[in-house]
């Protein structure tokens, strides 16, 4: 699957399966999915788990460091990793595919790890009881 929702692209006009500028970028987002900005965590339909939001409305931090370069399978290359970025996932409300299309489930970015915008975050998640499903 290219997103966690299946193969269908979100589009301007029809499939809102998620949070992303919609419209000429930069010039007008039409907000046809309802929200200029960051959308509350339940305004989209949950993946298979349950998790909503897992790309679109917002760069999620993770705790490793970004690299440029993907892993060569089978040629024991490592990628060099920065100690001033750290990886971020999942797109945001400010993704297009004709600007960035960063809301695939294989889309990555660097950003330092001491920057602040209105588009990144992270994501809290916990198991408040044993056989109760996760909180997000």
């Amino acid at each position: 699957m290219r997103f966690p929702w299946g193969d269908t692209e979100p589009d301007d006009e029809s499939s809102f399966p998620c949070n992303i500028w919609q419209g000429r970028f930069p010039q007008e987002n039409t907000d046809q999915d309802g929200y200029t900005t960051t959308a509350p965590t339940l305004s989209f339909r949950p993946n298979g788990y349950g998790l909503h939001n897992l790309v679109s409305n917002m760069w999620e931090w993770t705790a490793d460091s970004f690299s440029l370069l993907a892993r060569r399978v089978g040629t024991g290359y490592q990628p060099k990793r920065t100690t001033d970025e750290k990886l971020a996932k999942g797109g945001s409300f400010l993704c297009h595919k004709s600007y960035r299309f960063r809301y695939r489930i294989a889309a990555r970015i660097g950003n330092a790890a001491d920057s602040s915008t209105t588009h990144m975050g992270f994501r809290v998640a916990w198991n408040s009881a044993p056989g109760e499903p996760w909180g997000v």
